[in-house]
């Protein structure tokens, strides 16, 4: 999947005004927020910008991750506080679900 198709079935599940630019750089931010406290120890090598065609860096599977995270960020920015708290629950149950499976599937290297 790449960025397109995730801002695609992000602005067909949730209409809203936030432009696609503001919500790729969220998918980016999200992508050096795992990098830099994850990632890196186990190996990965540092995100891209995104452009077109360009995949998710958390591939397919991540799918989820950014969906969550760019709609809590619309969330808050919207002033939604309550649908952000829960949202945002959302999200860090996703996010501990994936930080579990790349320390069961990946070796730690320990190193940036």
């Amino acid at each position: 999947m790449n960025i397109n198709k995730l801002i695609e079935k992000i602005n067909n599940i949730h209409p809203n005004s936030f432009s696609n630019n503001d919500k790729t750089a969220w998918a980016h931010e999200l992508d050096m927020e795992l990098y830099q406290k994850a990632m890196q120890f186990y190996g990965f090598k540092e995100p891209v910008e995104y452009s077109e065609g360009v995949p998710l860096y958390l591939g397919k599977g991540g799918a989820k991750l950014y969906e969550l995270y760019i709609l809590s960020q619309m969330d808050y920015f919207n002033d939604d506080i309550a649908v952000y708290n829960n949202r945002i629950l959302l999200f860090n149950d996703a996010l501990l679900n994936f930080l579990n499976w790349l320390t069961a599937n990946n070796k730690y290297t320990g190193k940036e």
